[in-house]
């Protein structure tokens, strides 16, 4: 769909975050040019290709357009615009009254849920397809700048579950994480949403994945079909423990360097050249 695309418009938005999908099931998808309709680009998301499919197939169209209402080429150039220039020196201020001189435009709005509130184009029992949604919301609200240290790192207990995990010694974040309760509409920062990194992230998974069971379900509107349903938290098993994330208590140094060796140790028995 981008043969007709200028290189450097679709470079600058491939940088805005229109990059490769993530198959992880918790870190959540970024948008993916070629997965735009030429309508959904020029900000027609009523008239989406999807629309149009389902009207040649005579099925109902479930109102959810390709990309979920969340491009536009606007917002797209102004975060652009701003993240370079304020990247070109510390001291950037941007001039009053100029485009950059507000915070970034988001089409995000509070609707409730069962852990209160959360932020979304719709009612959450509207989604039919919550676990790319939520991820994509993920990413408007808990961006990973380059740089930045896993959250994770030195805490004693992190993550929550059944078995929270030690921390890195500060590895670079690169993932996000939904968790304890894995369901990525529940997009709370700090709390069930944390960007850490790979290592803590595949530790925190192996370690307590085993005690989760399938996510909830329900009928799909308009097709037979079954999707998720994120009106449900998606928790470990009835009876097991839970414990939520503990942001606040430190690991010691040489706890965090052995479980770092460990890991370290593991991957070399399955093959990693580390």
């Amino acid at each position: 769909m981008t043969d007709f695309m200028d290189p450097e418009l679709e470079a600058a938005l491939s940088g805005f975050g229109l990059g490769v999908d993530d198959s992880s099931e918790d870190e959540p998808a970024r948008l993916v040019l070629d997965d735009v309709c030429l309508a959904c680009r020029l900000g027609y998301h009523v008239e989406c290709e999807l629309f149009w499919e389902a009207l040649a197939a005579g099925r109902e169209h479930d109102e959810v357009c390709c990309c979920e209402g969340d491009f536009s080429v606007e917002d797209a150039f102004v975060e652009e615009e701003r993240r370079r220039l304020q990247g070109a020196g510390s001291g950037y201020v941007p001039a009053p009254g100029s485009f950059l001189d507000s915070p970034a435009p988001s089409r995000l709005k509070e609707f409730p849920a069962y852990w209160g509130t959360f932020l979304g184009m719709k009612p959450l029992d509207e989604y039919v397809d919550a676990l790319s949604a939520g991820r994509k919301i993920a990413a408007e609200v808990a961006p990973i700048d380059p740089g930045k240290v896993c959250e994770w790192a030195w805490l004693a207990r992190a993550g929550g579950g059944v078995v929270p995990i030690i921390g890195c010694p500060g590895r670079p974040m690169s993932d996000r994480h939904h968790g304890p309760d894995k369901n990525t509409m529940r997009n709370e920062v700090g709390t069930n949403l944390h960007r850490i990194c790979d290592w803590c992230h595949n530790q925190w998974h192996a370690k307590n994945d085993p005690f989760y069971g399938p996510r909830a379900m329900k009928p799909h509107p308009t097709e037979d079909k079954d999707i998720i349903d994120p009106t449900v938290p998606f928790e470990p098993a009835p009876g097991l423990p839970s414990h939520p994330h503990d942001p606040h208590t430190r690991a010691t140094d040489q706890e965090v360097y052995a479980e770092d060796a460990a890991r370290r140790e593991e991957a070399r028995r399955h093959g990693a050249n580390i």
